[in-house]
């Protein structure tokens, strides 16, 4: 079968035609606008008077002379996992972004750690009369993969502090999200460019007797390939997921990965 005979195969234009429709569907949902705040936690207990079982009456725990039961380390590492800008009004006045520690629990102290850009302008507020258990953040706008980290030492327990607030047209955030190691993200894109790598060597290779039907010639020192694999059919679709899933992978974003500008703010 010539190509010309081939491309106009009602089979090849319907094949075609199914690939193009999945593609399609797939392009709508990588790229429709998507807002979304993501964030993880670091946390470290750096001295406690809680856990010291029959001692605990016999330590005393200060910070900045005063007496405190514990002190507490907790990084957030705070970026936009979306697509689309986020601004400081996108965040509903009545829900602000904020850190939330439990009844009983004081803040000690605040730092922002690092921002993708200084222009960012990220901020923390504490407001007048609000409780020592709840800090504002703020900031001028987040681009896509831009955000901060910031520490903040306190008394109370680990994994007892919640980011809360709401953005808008995204209720769910801030979403909470795993991140992998630097190694491990290497090691990741590695394996993703190996089997895309692999998947359009197989695609290629189950495309070509397609427009090279010799191709499909068994030697004679080879056992008879079936029908059915040998078919136009059968390659032209084991070829276009092939071809689809090297794309999948080699593009895919995973949405827990750290925007480069926070990978190194390791603390």
């Amino acid at each position: 079968m010539d190509l010309g005979a081939l491309i106009g195969d009602s089979r090849v234009g319907g094949l075609l035609s199914v690939v193009g429709v999945a593609l399609a569907i797939s392009s709508y949902f990588w790229r429709r606008e998507k807002t979304l705040l993501r964030y993880t936690v670091a946390e470290a207990s750096i001295a406690s008077a809680r856990n010291q079982g029959s001692f605990k009456d016999d330590f005393e725990i200060y910070f900045r002379k005063q007496q405190v039961p514990t002190v507490t380390s907790t990084a957030f590492w705070i970026w936009n996992g979306g697509n689309k800008l986020i601004r400081s009004n996108d965040i509903a006045d009545t829900d602000r972004l904020r850190l939330a520690l439990p009844p009983g629990s004081k803040i000690l102290q605040c730092q922002i750690n690092k921002s993708s850009r200084p222009v960012n302008n990220v901020r923390y507020v504490l407001e007048d009369g609000a409780p020592e258990t709840e800090m504002v953040l703020d900031f001028d706008f987040l681009e896509p993969n831009e955000g901060f980290v910031f520490t903040l030492l306190h008394t109370a327990p680990r994994r007892t502090i919640a980011l809360q607030g709401t953005i808008i047209n995204s209720p769910k955030s801030p979403v909470y999200s795993t991140v992998q190691s630097s190694i491990a993200l290497r090691s990741a894109r590695f394996e993703k460019k190996l089997t895309a790598s692999l998947a359009g060597i197989m695609g290629t290779t189950m495309l070509l007797p397609v427009f090279f039907p010799w191709l499909n010639e068994t030697p004679i020192w080879l056992p008879r390939i079936d029908a059915l694999i040998r078919s136009p059919w059968f390659q032209g679709i084991f070829s276009a997921l092939c071809f689809g899933y090297g794309l999948f992978v080699l593009y895919w974003r995973r949405s827990s990965r750290l925007p480069a500008s926070l990978e190194d703010a390791i603390l």
